[in-house]
């Protein structure tokens, strides 16, 4: 059953389309992309694996953008970049930061890492830092202006972020978080 629900959920999030968004023009196509998570349910501490897959890149490559929410953290020296499939490239996101309500990591994503095609697939880590109900990763996917420095490209104060896959996760609050867990509907909470 979790198996059919999970090969159920990667089929619809594939269908999912990309582009728009920030970082050059917003009318030429960047890629598709599908987000896979290996647990969606956590407590906080938990690590899980996410799965990005970008297909039809466009030849003047792409910016990959992740959105989060606080109580996820990317794990560092986890990005592994996969182009078509075979062999496995290292890398490292050019922008790891947060802001009050939320986190942003970057990749820049050339023809070179796809190898001469269209694909290439991401793997990162990512850790469950405290409860919440409403955690949530999305992504984007925008061109790459190649007359503007990646450096230039995204701002976090100004990050033109366009949600085309979204994914909510449940962390359950730690023993030791503060933050009281409101009781299902339907139960009494102890005071």
């Amino acid at each position: 059953m979790n198996r059919s629900l999970f090969i159920l959920l990667a089929l619809i999030l594939s269908s999912c389309g990309g582009g728009g968004g920030g970082g050059g023009s917003d009318t030429n196509f960047a890629g598709n992309l599908s987000l896979q998570l290996e647990r969606d349910n956590l407590d906080s501490g938990d690590l899980t694996q996410v799965r990005i897959e970008v297909r039809d890149l466009n030849e003047a490559g792409a910016i990959l953008k992740i959105r989060s929410s606080t109580s996820l953290r990317y794990v560092r020296n986890t990005a592994v970049l996969f182009p078509g499939r075979e062999e496995e490239l290292h890398i490292t996101p050019s922008t790891d930061q947060a802001t009050d309500n939320e986190r942003y990591l970057v990749f820049f994503l050339t023809p070179d890492d796809a190898k001469g095609g269209d694909y290439v697939e991401l793997e990162l880590t990512i850790k469950a830092t405290k409860g919440d109900s409403d955690a949530f990763i999305e992504l984007d996917l925008d061109n790459n202006d190649s007359n503007i420095p990646d450096s230039k490209e995204f701002s976090i104060t100004s990050p033109r972020f366009s949600a085309v896959v979204e994914r909510g996760l449940y962390i359950a609050p730690d023993a030791s978080d503060p933050t009281p867990t409101p009781a299902p509907s339907g139960t009494a909470s102890a005071n």
